[in-house]
Formats: C-alpha cells, sequence, structure tokens
C-alpha cells in the first residue's frame, strides 16, 4: 500500500467558498435530501458525513478540502438540517443512509469518492465502505463511534465521572423516578409530537453533548448545538438510533473490516475524546493495522479543536498529494485475471512452482490462526501435495465482490504420506480420508499477481479441517 504519510502538506483551513449547485433528493416517499457539491468538478470526488445521527452539515465542512483539488460533496442525513422532514424517525436506518448515500453517487454521477467522516459520520463511513467498498477510494477518519453498548453507557452515564456538572443538568431534566433509563425517558419526549415536550428535551440533549465535544470550553461549540434545528435532529434521531443499536449486527463494523482493508484509510482521535473514547479508535485500529492512525494528545471530540482540524487537513492533503488509489490500482475487470486462472491450473496439477509464480513477493495468505508469508505458503503446499498425493481441487467459477475474486473450492484426498507442515512435527500416513466442506477463498490482485489470499473461516475448513480430519490436535495454521 503506498504511505500517505510521506507527504508534508499545509494544516489550515482553506477559505471559505460557496457552492457550485445545490438541490434536493427525493430518495423516497417521504425523505428528500439537501445536497451540495463545491469545489473543482473534474476534482477528486468526496463525500462528507456529518455526525450526530442528525447532527446536519455546514458550510465549514467545505474548509477542510482544496477547492482547486477536490470535487466537494456534502449532504445532509434523513431527517437533518436541510433534509425533509426535519427529524423525521420513519424508514430512518443505517441500512437507509447507506442506500441514499449509493442514491445520491449515482444520481451524481461519480464512480468512487474518498469518504470522509467524523464521530457518527465515522460509523457510517464504515457501513458504507464494508458495504461498497468498490465505490471507495479511501477514508478519512474522525472520533470513532462503533455505538456498542459500552459506548452508550459511557456517554449516558460513565461521562459524569468527567462532567459530573454538565451530567447533573442532563439527567436532572429527567425526573428522578426516570433516571434509571435516561434513553427511554428522553426518547418518549423526543418522539412527543409537541414541541413544548420535544424541543426542551432536545436542548438538554444537545447542550449536553455539546458541553463535552471540547477540551476546553467554548462558547462556539454551545451556540451551534444551542440551535434548533441541530437539537432537534441530533437529539431524536441520535436517541432512535441508539434504542435499535444503529440497526446493525453487533460487532459488525469491526467485523466486516476485512472489506475495506485494501484501501487507504486515516484515522484522527483525539486523546480526551469524552463523546466518542479513545478506545474505539484503538480497537479499529487494531482490525485495520494499515490504517495510518492519529492519536491527538491535546484535543477532546471536536472536529473544531485545533490539532484535529490540522490532522483532518493534512490528510486530504496527503490523498491529493500521493493519489494512492492511482499508484496502486487494483484489478477490477469483469473477466476473471489471468493471474487468478494460471494459479488455479497450478494448484490443479500439483505444480507449486508454478503457483509460486502468481503470487507476490509480499503475500499474504490470512488464514483462521495466523497470517503466512510466500515462505510459509510455498512450505504448505508442499507439505499438502506430499501427505495427500491425491489431492483434489473442484471449483466453481469465479466470482467478485468489490475489489476482491473469491473462488468456492470443494476439496478432498486421503492422507498416504508424510504431512510435514512447517513448524510442527511430521505426521506420519494415517490413510484416513479427508473432504473439506466447500469453501470460499478470497483473492486480491495487484500488478498480475496474487498480493491476499484468504480463506473463509468456515467450521471444518481449510487448512484447520485437514488436521482435524486426520486426528492431529496440535495448533492448526
Amino acid at each position: 500500500m503506498i504511505d500517505i504519510r510521506s507527504a508534508a502538506p499545509r494544516t489550515a483551513l482553506f477559505p471559505e467558498i460557496e457552492p457550485r449547485r445545490a438541490g434536493m433528493l427525493p430518495v423516497d416517499a417521504r425523505h428528500t435530501l439537501y445536497w451540495e457539491e463545491s469545489g473543482n468538478p473534474d476534482g477528486i470526488p468526496v463525500v462528507f458525513l456529518h455526525g450526530g445521527p442528525g447532527a446536519g452539515a455546514g458550510a465549514a465542512h467545505r474548509r477542510f478540502f482544496d477547492p482547486e483539488r477536490y470535487r466537494i460533496v456534502i449532504f445532509d442525513q434523513r431527517g437533518a438540517g436541510r433534509s425533509t422532514p426535519l427529524g423525521s424517525l420513519v424508514d430512518n436506518t443505517t441500512p437507509n443512509l447507506v442506500a441514499d448515500i449509493e442514491r445520491l453517487r449515482e444520481f451524481l454521477g461519480i464512480d468512487r469518492w474518498l469518504v470522509f467522516g467524523g464521530s457518527w459520520g465515522s460509523t457510517l463511513a464504515l457501513a458504507y465502505g464494508e458495504s461498497h467498498p468498490d465505490r471507495c477510494l479511501g477514508f478519512i477518519l474522525r472520533g470513532i463511534f462503533l455505538c456498542r453498548p459500552s459506548e452508550i453507557e459511557w456517554f449516558l452515564y460513565g461521562v459524569r465521572s468527567v462532567f459530573p456538572d454538565v451530567w447533573a443538568a442532563f439527567s436532572g431534566f429527567i425526573p428522578e423516578g426516570e433516571r434509571g433509563d435516561l434513553l427511554a425517558a428522553y426518547r418518549r419526549r423526543l418522539e412527543d409530537p409537541d414541541p413544548a415536550v420535544h424541543m426542551p428535551a432536545a436542548r438538554e440533549w444537545s447542550l449536553f453533548e455539546g458541553a463535552c465535544s471540547t477540551l476546553l470550553p467554548s462558547e462556539d461549540a454551545m451556540r451551534h448545538f444551542g440551535d434548533d434545528v441541530v437539537a432537534l435532529g441530533l437529539a431524536r434521531i441520535e436517541a432512535h438510533y441508539f434504542a435499535h443499536d444503529i440497526f446493525l449486527p453487533a460487532g459488525s463494523l469491526l467485523d466486516c473490516v476485512d472489506r475495506i482493508r485494501h484501501l487507504p484509510c486515516v484515522i484522527v482521535q483525539g486523546r480526551y475524546d469524552m463523546v466518542c473514547p479513545a478506545v474505539s479508535a484503538f480497537d479499529l485500529a487494531a482490525r485495520w493495522p494499515e490504517a495510518d492512525f492519529q492519536l491527538i494528545s491535546d484535543a477532546g471530540h471536536s472536529a473544531w479543536e485545533p490539532g484535529i482540524r490540522s490532522a483532518l487537513v493534512a490528510a486530504t492533503e496527503r490523498f491529493h498529494l500521493t493519489r494512492p488509489w492511482e499508484q496502486e490500482r487494483l484489478v477490477m475487470q469483469e473477466v476473471p485475471p489471468p493471474v487468478l486462472l494460471r494459479y488455479m491450473a497450478g494448484l490443479k496439477a500439483h505444480d507449486v512452482p508454478a503457483i509460486l509464480d502468481t503470487v507476490s513477493d509480499d503475500l499474504r495468505f490470512e488464514s483462521q490462526a495466523r497470517v503466512l508469508d510466500k515462505s510459509a505458503f510455498r512450505g504448505m503446499l508442499t507439505a499438502l501435495y506430499t501427505g495427500f498425493p491425491d489431492w483434489h481441487y473442484d471449483n466453481d467459477p469465479p466470482g467478485r465482490e468489490g475489489d476482491w475474486w473469491y473462488v468456492l473450492w470443494r476439496q478432498s484426498g486421503t492422507h498416504d504420506g508424510t504431512f510435514a507442515l512447517p513448524g510442527m512435527a511430521p505426521i506420519p500416513a494415517t490413510g484416513r480420508p479427508v473432504r473439506i466442506p466447500p469453501q470460499r477463498f478470497y483473492y486480491r490482485v495487484q500488478n498480475d499477481r496474487l498480493v491476499v489470499i484468504r480463506p473463509d473461516p468456515i467450521e471444518g475448513g481449510a487448512p484447520r479441517g485437514i488436521l482435524q480430519q486426520i486426528g492431529v490436535e496440535q495448533p492448526p495454521l
């Protein structure tokens, strides 16, 4: 992967600009989204995903991007900002928002774009990217929020250990008998149709979040969060999403990171973020070691904290200076790449040199337990064909998911020879037949070589299933 950290870009916000064009895009019978474009119509497409959910976007968000280099797309998500109807919860879920992003991309005629999102915007960026990796150039993520129960508990209760006075006002708005479940108590008020009921609750929720968002008290932040449009969209929609675990399976955002790990990413996180604590950014970076993780030592949550603001601008600058998607273009044709077909033929012929000729020198074979390099991969193949001279492959035609090719393999053979896997004691022939359940293997291609091979980690799949079926209890590959 191209190292986007090598450039030395500017860090100051760009001057204020006006949109080149803007409009309202109906996405269903109820919701219509506000969208705008600014900057260079021939520049790098970038989509800005605002926070909340429900906070809406603003003119200042254009300033993270060089208007001479970027085609800047900003929009307000369902129920937020200038989109209508404001605060609507009907058909307002994460899958709806992901579909809206695709609808907007297609409407604007954009093939692929850089995805920029902070706080809830980082959540939505991950959900979108994992659903549509082939439509993303890369990611700039700030203030990581994964909406796990521990994060919701922290926001509603844990933050009082740092902001006891602010939390006292937030919880004190709710009668004492209802404070055991602040989320439910606020939802009842936020979803009440009477403005005299929902607006006071919205202001309390929004001002609570605003007060916790900056390292030092900020009048500008409180003014923003005190705006009625921001408050209603943010509080009502945020509570709605929190109550429904953002409408995604538990843990799915981290579990599916592998779908986008091949894409360049910068993660910017404030060390003292009290809204989205840094543990979530560390957890994401652990799953995405290729990402450029920047921990800002003197910042809280807000994108406008000086250190975070500078890091975000620097990230957009590095992306346009290095353009990693052009320097490391992946094979994207619909016909299976010839190198994959050669690799498949080599497997069926047990021709280890021919197989190795199809993989890159820095190959990663990502098995369930660990990652093998090219040398270990060679050892595994040699052991397989020596221990199972009749090893047989059958397969369905190759398919593609985004930047990944895959093959559904059916493998079988008889353990009639010594099976000597690297790092393990040789296993004498047992004569046992082995049949691996149908299993997908995923392949990523770059410069006419396989750079990543990833078996789908199914129960009984290879290579673990081979050892299990010949009765070996040693730790598998």
